[in-house]
């Protein structure tokens, strides 16, 4: 079988940039919605003339990869928990299978924000606090940095 980026192509211009088989206007989730549905490879090749049972075959292979690349790219981003988050959420991650460590674990206990942030970004880590100060979307842009998550727990009475 023939590899499915020789099958698979991108397009902006076309379909408006979702995938599709090459040279069609065929989207890789209608072929992935047709079998959902029950069809058989033969079914669909006859519904769409265009295709071809390698066609489809690459239209899975790709969408297996892709299931598995959206897991792999979510497990490898880094992510630094604030000083006001405890241990055992780093461990929690960690046995998650996220790479994650704490601010103080870099000796910056007690650091200020504009510190913190730096090393966060010289790091290319997601940042999780409790620091409402992080939630300034003027100060920390969207977009310009792998994330920030700001946890807010309930008052326990």
């Amino acid at each position: 079988m023939q590899h499915w980026q020789e099958r698979i192509s991108i397009n902006p211009q076309v379909c408006h940039g979702k995938p599709c088989i090459k040279d069609t206007r065929i989207m890789v989730s209608v072929i992935l919605d047709n079998l959902a549905e029950g069809l058989t490879f033969e079914e669909i090749v006859q519904e769409y003339p265009p295709l071809t049972l390698e066609d489809i075959r690459s239209a899975i292979a790709y969408a297996a990869q892709k299931s598995r690349g959206i897991a792999a790219t979510a497990m490898s981003i880094p992510v630094k928990l604030d000083e006001n988050m405890a241990k055992t959420h780093v461990e929690l991650l960690q046995q998650a299978g996220y790479e994650c460590d704490r601010v103080t674990d870099e000796g910056l206990s007690g650091a200020e924000d504009e510190i913190v942030w730096q090393q966060v970004c010289a790091e290319g880590r997601f940042f999780i606090t409790l620091d409402l100060d992080f939630s300034d979307v003027r100060r920390f842009p969207p977009g310009t940095h792998p994330g920030i998550l700001l946890v807010r727990s309930r008052s326990v009475p």
